[in-house]
């Protein structure tokens, strides 16, 4: 795929396309103190990476400190009959078919010590939710970023925990009839990275041209459907490249994990994944926390909130997470 034929892919790949022909003036950087800039990081995106199997192996070991390998900064973990579960321990009931995926964002969580860095720096939270599914011989991956204003909803003393609601927002639901999200063999890629954009600068001006979510922290959301491996290394290496030019905040800089959706594609060792509730967080915490037993995640009071027990009343965790929920819809063949 050349650059004339991501540009009709419109959006942020015209934006990209655009800047990488020089059309795209970049900004002067803001000066930045010594202890400010020690926070910022030239960051590889990760569309095209893949972790090893040696670290995925590992992944949900229960130990912290130096690996054999580098792991992913956070994990995944389902929530189901009010407990967490490790993908891998997920018994698959779906029989095997194709199946559409669609994705609901809640709310997200940031750590305090986050929290502290984002305004050393003068930061917006970057958050990257991307899916990937083969078809056929090719992989197509869906990209949606979401700028968010971490600090919108915590504009009062005691709300620093207060989420950032997202109010049920369904990056996956305006997408056109061809570029749903269809999972044709059993198998499909989730990544979640999160990252910190400097409020002024060249990031400003790629998300400049986009929609905000209504009455959320979300003021500019960027979707890139089925774009096929040219494009997406094409995508990975611009905003690579911007990277270096106006460095970010690292949250969680990943890659993606595959996960098996039905019992045809389900092995032994294979991460599963379940239609519900999912949340991505933080390893450390997780680690530190077996894996989130005993803690409770808030639906019937719709705050999300991850809390360290099963008291409603209890402070919220002090870590970054994610809360999504992932609906899975069995494809009909065709008469």
């Amino acid at each position: 795929m050349n650059r004339r034929e991501v540009l009709k892919a419109g959006g942020l790949a015209g934006l990209l396309a655009a800047f990488s022909e020089g059309l795209v003036q970049t900004t002067t950087a803001q000066s930045l103190d010594t202890a400010s800039s020690e926070y910022l990081h030239s960051v590889d995106f990760g569309f095209t990476g893949r972790y090893s199997q040696n670290a995925l192996n590992n992944l949900y070991n229960p130990v912290l400190g130096q690996q054999p390998v580098p792991l992913p900064p956070h994990i995944f973990l389902y929530y189901h009959d009010n407990k967490f579960v490790k993908p891998q321990e997920i018994l698959l009931t779906a029989k095997p078919a194709k199946y559409k995926l669609d994705a609901t964002l809640h709310a997200f969580g940031i750590s305090k010590r986050q929290q502290y860095i984002f305004k050393k720096v003068g930061a917006d939270l970057q958050l990257g939710f991307n899916i990937g599914a083969p078809v056929h011989d090719d992989n197509l991956t869906w990209v949606f970023l979401s700028a968010v204003n971490v600090f919108l909803q915590k504009d009062e003393k005691g709300r620093e925990q207060q989420l950032n609601d997202f109010k049920n927002h369904k990056p996956t639901e305006n997408l056109r009839p061809q570029n749903q999200i269809v999972i044709s063999e059993g198998k499909v890629d989730l990544q979640v990275s999160a990252l910190g954009q400097r409020k002024q600068g060249l990031w400003t001006k790629i998300f400049g041209g986009a929609s905000a979510v209504l009455n959320t922290p979300i003021f500019a959301a960027l979707a890139l459907p089925s774009l096929v491996k040219e494009a997406l290394s094409f995508v990975n290496n611009t905003l690579k490249v911007l990277s270096d030019q106006e460095k970010l905040v690292k949250v969680w800089e990943t890659k993606p994990i595959t996960f098996a959706v039905h019992t045809g594609a389900s092995k032994e060792d294979s991460y599963n994944l379940a239609q519900g509730y999912w949340v991505t967080i933080d390893r450390q915490y997780a680690v530190e926390h077996d894996f989130l037993a005993g803690h409770s995640l808030d639906i019937d009071g719709q705050s999300f909130n991850i809390l360290p027990d099963r008291n409603p009343k209890s402070q919220p965790i002090d870590a970054n997470y994610l809360v999504t929920y992932l609906n899975l819809t069995e494809e009909k063949p065709s008469s």
